[in-house]
């Protein structure tokens, strides 16, 4: 979800949501009093209130009830579908790193593709911000920021993602500063994790990955990247978001960049929702990367070119695509729409994701040639 990358253009997705108030910040992880129950009191699945700032139980209730509705309307329409075909069509990705380029905060889709993987790599151009800490907001920064996310969440019940521009206009009447740690915590709660840790992040220029960033900092930008340090049982994962332009420009300023993305290119990338930028010129570094490097790529529409995707990987498509949204040049993807006119093999696909089109949702797999398979999944019930 190519967020700011483009700003005329439509940005639909898990984009940069709100929410960390400025005088509410915390400076350093460890201030953070529960972050599991504030992704928890952000998802909407804790019903009580902040332990202060004045607030009665009484919005948080009502604000978990309503957002466990939209929560259980995504899931019906969207994620156990989504869950069920990620089981039967994709080979199982045990304790592998997943590559999620113009992604904004958005977890839900990277992890039910992939629920088997250690390491979920998340890049978007928002910056995360710190915790916000509910216990210290008063009780008008608490009653704005429950409006925000309630509106946030019942978009999300019905389309799957949170549209950037209907939650800036929201906050900004607020004064609040946007960022992704909110809904990144909140979707953590939401998929059954607790949250052990979430720190600082930035790029290490000597090893082309990412350390722990000094929390101390008195950078403006200490807070630019953060890495969430889940837990589900015995299981531990992470959960690496990156603040990063991806065009070329951008990445020919930035020392190692360009190694760290063909780097993070090496493991199985998804794209959605990307705004037709890895078919641009001026996306070029992080498409060729992908498609040179990827072992397998899930995508819609948006993401790279049929006519390169087909040149080194097997292709297998899934539901309908004629032409893309109309806020997009409507020569994109013309090998695309052909492949799916022959309907030689294509599925069907019993769920929706990605920007509204007439021909409704697409999806691609593609396979890079001489892969080995893994073991396939087991597929019980979702």
């Amino acid at each position: 979800m190519a967020k700011s990358q483009r700003r005329g253009v439509l940005t639909a997705g898990f984009v940069g949501v709100v929410f960390a108030l400025a005088g509410s910040i915390s400076p350093v992880a460890g201030a953070v009093a529960d972050l599991d129950g504030t992704a928890r009191l952000i998802a909407g699945a804790y019903a009580g209130a902040p332990r202060s700032g004045g607030a009665a139980e009484g919005p948080w209730r009502s604000y978990a009830q309503e957002v466990s509705t939209y929560w259980r309307e995504y899931d019906r329409r969207i994620g156990r579908p989504l869950r069920q075909w990620a089981c039967n069509e994709l080979d199982r990705a045990e304790g592998v790193t997943v590559f999620y380029p113009f992604s904004g905060p958005d977890l839900p889709w990277a992890y039910q593709l992939f629920p088997e993987a250690d390491r979920y790599v998340l890049v978007a151009m928002e910056k995360a911000e710190a915790p916000p800490l509910m216990e210290d907001f008063s009780l008008e920064e608490q009653e704005g920021y429950v409006a925000a996310f309630r509106a946030a969440w019942k978009l999300y019940g019905a389309l799957g993602f949170f549209r950037t521009n209907d939650l800036i206009a929201v906050t900004a009447a607020r004064g609040t500063r946007l960022g992704t740690t909110g809904p990144l915590l909140a979707f953590a709660a939401r998929l059954g994790f607790e949250i052990e840790s979430i720190e600082p992040i930035e790029l290490d220029l000597n090893r082309s990955d990412l350390i722990l960033r000094d929390p101390g900092s008195t950078k403006d930008d200490t807070w630019d990247s953060v890495r969430l340090t889940l837990r589900k049982g015995s299981r531990r994962v992470l959960v690496d978001y990156v603040r990063m332009d991806l065009s070329d420009t951008s990445l020919g300023k930035v020392p190692g960049a360009r190694r760290w993305i063909e780097r993070m290119a090496r493991n199985p990338t998804v794209l959605k929702a990307a705004s037709h930028h890895p078919q641009e010129p001026a996306f070029s570094i992080v498409r060729n990367s992908v498609v040179s490097n990827a072992p397998i790529i899930v995508q819609d529409e948006t993401g790279i070119d049929y006519a390169s995707l087909a040149q080194g990987h097997a292709v297998r498509l899934y539901g309908r695509f004629t032409k893309p949204n109309n806020a997009f040049d409507q020569g994109l993807q013309r090998p695309l729409a052909a492949a799916y006119r022959t309907g030689a093999g294509v599925k069907p696909l019993a769920f929706r994701l990605g920007y509204e089109k007439d021909s409704g949702s697409s999806l691609q797999v593609a396979t890079k040639s001489g892969s080995t398979g893994a073991p396939p999944r087991d597929c019980g019930p979702s």
